[in-house]
């Protein structure tokens, strides 16, 4: 195989990206690789899905309420998985809960000034 950067192959950035993509935007060929590697490697498929949770949670909840709840169950779920990636990530966030909260606030502020001011 050809290297391409850092000692990565272009198999190895095709993996990559497809584990950063939505399911939902997966090729039909993209669904029939993730089947069978998912079938090989059942780690594989959980940290796809905890990944894919986690930038669920962030695209999709706008409430910092329902944030704060739902990450919380994401940490859970990474404690259960046990991977030590993820831990980092669940560990960082643990720590800098209330300046998601207080960013997710001042989002949330200016949607609702935007929704409300006269075009």
């Amino acid at each position: 195989m050809r290297l391409i950067t850092h000692k990565r192959t272009r198999k190895d950035v095709s993996i990559n990206y497809w584990l950063n993509k939505s399911s939902s935007k997966w090729t039909e060929n993209q669904s029939k690789r993730a089947e069978i590697r998912f079938q090989r490697y059942p780690d594989l498929e959980k940290a796809y899905k905890l990944c894919q949770n986690l930038s669920w949670i962030f695209n999709n909840t706008k409430d910092k309420t329902l944030v704060l709840i739902r990450l919380a169950k994401w940490d859970e779920k990474v404690r259960q998985a046990a991977f030590k990636s993820f831990n980092t990530i669940a560990r960082t966030m643990s720590i800098h809960y209330k300046t998601y909260s207080t960013i997710l606030t001042t989002e949330v502020q200016m949607l609702q000034q935007n929704l409300l001011m006269p075009k």
